[in-house]
C-alpha cells in the first residue's frame, strides 16, 4: 500500500518514470524503514552554494519524520563535500507539523513568500527555512 502512494507523490512532483538516484544537481532519495519504502526527499541544487529539499513521509509513519530528515542531513554531509553551504526548505504556512519538525531539525525561518502557493484552502503563504553546513554539525 505504501509504495503506490510514494510513486504517485513522486510523479506529481516531476519524478514520473525516473530512477530514484542522484546526479550532480538533482536527487530523489527514498527513505526505507524495516525494508519498506515509507518516504522520499527531493533534493536539488538551486545556486552554486545553496540547495533545496522537500521531504515527504506516509502519514502512518509520521512519527519517523524527524529521523528521516536527520538521515537526509547525514547523506547531505557525506555526499556534498563543501560545495553546497546551505539547505533550504519551503513549507506552506498552514502545515504546522512540518514547520515544527523543521524547527526541531535546527532550521531557522528566513522569510515568507506571501500568497505564493495555491492550496485546497486557497492562496497561502510559504515559509522558507534554512540551515547552514556549520549548523548541521552542531
Amino acid at each position: 500500500m505504501a509504495l503506490p502512494e510514494i510513486k504517485r507523490y513522486a510523479s506529481e512532483f516531476g519524478a514520473k518514470d525516473k530512477i530514484f538516484n542522484t546526479d550532480k544537481a538533482n536527487a530523489w532519495l527514498v527513505y526505507s524503514l524495516n525494508g519498506e519504502e515509507v518516504g522520499l526527499i527531493h533534493f536539488h541544487i538551486v545556486t552554486g552554494c545553496a540547495a533545496q529539499f522537500h521531504p515527504y513521509i506516509l502519514r502512518e509513519f509520521k512519527l519517523n519524520y524527524d529521523e528521516m530528515v536527520q538521515e537526509f542531513f547525514k547523506w547531505f554531509a557525506s555526499n556534498n563535500q563543501g560545495v553546497i553551504r546551505k539547505l533550504n526548505v519551503v513549507i506552506p504556512e498552514h502545515c504546522q507539523g512540518a514547520l515544527k519538525a523543521a524547527d526541531r531539525a535546527g532550521m531557522m525561518i528566513e522569510g515568507v513568500d506571501r500568497n505564493s502557493w495555491l492550496s485546497d484552502l486557497g492562496p497561502c503563504d510559504m515559509v522558507m527555512l534554512g540551515i547552514t553546513r556549520e549548523e548541521l554539525s552542531r
